[in-house]
């Protein structure tokens, strides 16, 4: 890796500079996949002593906003690409790091960067955080089509969460292009793996609360399984797609007389998500969409925990079946309640799971593994086009 104690130099003319990185994306609220691994990055590219700036394209709005179509939206997209237009003439950055879109309105969104940094003859490296790209890209418009493999004609990198999602982008991008960056998340203490002791079994469901992430899925489960073990209790948590739907799921959890053993809280951040990490006994995260490396998954590893989910997307290249993890077909409440009671009913194999993925986090998915991965598919890149016609200094 290119590094040093005072960052990445070179001379052109006679005049030191250090390459740069202008980073584009967005940051919490609301909290999702995007913006949290935003944050991670622009703490992965300091830790790293690459040297960058930060463009903030973020819609603090609900989460149940992302990808409507609405006069605000609009009018941020053409706010940021003139602030982008504005930073690379004014910063000179060598390098412009922008996560994608993998829907039409969020792409042509970035369509617009992408036009600034070619206006300006800046490379891009892109990163992709998720795994519909390529379902996005078949199904839409010829035209939109057309869009997409203009913006992707000469990137500089591709980044993909895992080995499974490199074909994503083939067709549209050289193979040699194309470098794998798992997710990594901040580190815990490990866990005790001893058996907590008679007491209540606690199932937690971390995400956004939509259909797409399968929570339905999980209330579904969960009437299956408090019928059958008096001692288990359920937490989800996380924002509303569409808030209306929150009266209605506290209705049909009295409907069904589980609302005293069903908890549902708006999300947690900082220590009360510790706490309730720390607590949990199963996680569960069964999504019926395309996901590509949820960082609550990685999370709930880093703590120790079994893993009940779903082989969609990068998932498959997250967990490992029948090690750290259960798979259930998506869109299966029977069969995500099967698979908790056999954790529940087999207490020995709940914790060796949840031992295996905490080995599995700490080989893989620690946030000091994804902080060097990601300098490395990046400053090299930065200091390549500097670098030509220059002379360095103090590269190791």
């Amino acid at each position: 890796m290119f590094r040093c104690e005072g960052g990445y130099s070179v001379h052109l003319n006679g005049h030191p500079r250090r390459p740069t990185v202008l980073v584009v994306g967005p940051l919490p609220p609301p909290l999702n996949g995007m913006t949290v691994m935003t944050a991670y990055a622009l703490a992965a590219f300091e830790n790293e002593n690459v040297p960058h700036e930060h463009l903030d394209s973020s819609d603090h709005r609900e989460v149940g906003n992302v990808g409507r179509f609405d006069l605000r939206n609009i009018w941020l997209a053409f706010q940021h690409w003139i602030e982008l237009d504005l930073k690379l003439r004014r910063g000179r950055p060598d390098l412009v790091y922008l996560p994608v879109a993998q829907s039409t309105l969020g792409f042509l969104r970035d369509a617009l960067f992408f036009a600034a940094a070619s206006r300006h003859s800046t490379p891009v490296v892109v990163h992709l955080h998720g795994a519909a790209f390529g379902e996005f890209y078949r199904r839409t418009s010829p035209l939109m089509r057309w869009v997409v493999r203009s913006c992707l004609r000469n990137p500089e990198r591709v980044i993909v969460l895992g080995e499974s999602l490199r074909d994503v982008f083939t067709g549209l991008v050289e193979d040699r292009d194309v470098v794998v960056v798992p997710n990594g998340v901040p580190e815990v203490p490990p866990i005790s793996d001893q058996p907590h002791g008679p007491r209540a079994t606690r199932i937690v469901f971390l995400s956004n609360l939509s259909l797409g992430k399968g929570y339905q899925d999980v209330l579904g489960a969960a009437r299956a399984v408090v019928n059958r073990h008096p001692d288990a209790y359920f937490t989800l948590a996380g924002e509303w797609a569409r808030p209306r739907d929150a009266t209605r799921v506290r209705n049909w959890l009295k409907q069904e007389g589980i609302a005293d053993r069903v908890s549902i809280r708006r999300p947690v951040v900082g220590l009360r998500k510790e706490e309730l990490l720390r607590s949990a006994d199963i996680f569960v995260f069964p999504p019926r969409q395309l996901e590509g490396q949820p960082v609550v998954l990685l999370e709930a590893m880093s703590h120790g925990l079994p893993v009940i989910t779903t082989a969609r997307g990068g998932i498959r290249d997250t967990v490992r079946a029948g090690k750290t993890a259960i798979i259930v077909p998506p869109g299966d409440p029977e069969a995500l309640a099967e698979a908790i009671d056999l954790l529940i009913t087999n207490p020995d194999l709940k914790h060796a799971m949840g031992r295996a993925g905490r080995a599995l986090y700490e080989e893989c998915f620690t946030q000091s593994k994804f902080q060097t991965a990601l300098g490395e598919a990046v400053a090299p890149r930065a200091w390549a086009r500097k670098g030509a016609g220059a002379s360095s200094e103090g590269i190791n």
